[in-house]
């Protein structure tokens, strides 16, 4: 391959890679729609993996899953608002089940 024919493949390539200019509130505001995604997906997560639980294990029908779901929005909602925080519902399941949550993300402990 002669030096001009490398050259042109090189200008070739250069031409395929295409880039792009953003402002910084273009960039923030890719950021704040990747992570709503990812929670969003997250959530949905976390809602299927109990809804699954209490029908096939429990016996949970559309009735009590519709229920279930409903309050989960509500208290979703008030964490949303900062009427409720993360540390307030694993303090009050610990208070009124016993049931500490902590040490069960994989042996990490999260800071609340």
């Amino acid at each position: 391959m002669t030096r001009a024919e490398i050259r042109r493949q090189s200008r070739e390539n250069e031409k395929k890679m295409a880039v792009y200019t953003l402002t910084a509130e273009q960039i923030e505001k890719i950021k704040r729609d990747c992570t709503s995604k990812g929670i969003e997906a997250a959530f949905m997560l976390m809602l299927s993996l109990p809804l699954l639980v209490l029908h096939d294990k429990f016996g949970f029908g559309n009735k009590r899953l519709t229920q279930f779901i409903t309050e989960l929005d509500r208290l979703r909602d008030c964490t949303n608002e900062d009427r409720l925080s993360l540390k307030d519902i694993v303090d009050e399941v610990y208070r009124s089940t016993g049931i500490k949550l902590e040490g069960r993300l994989n042996g990490r402990k999260l800071e609340l």
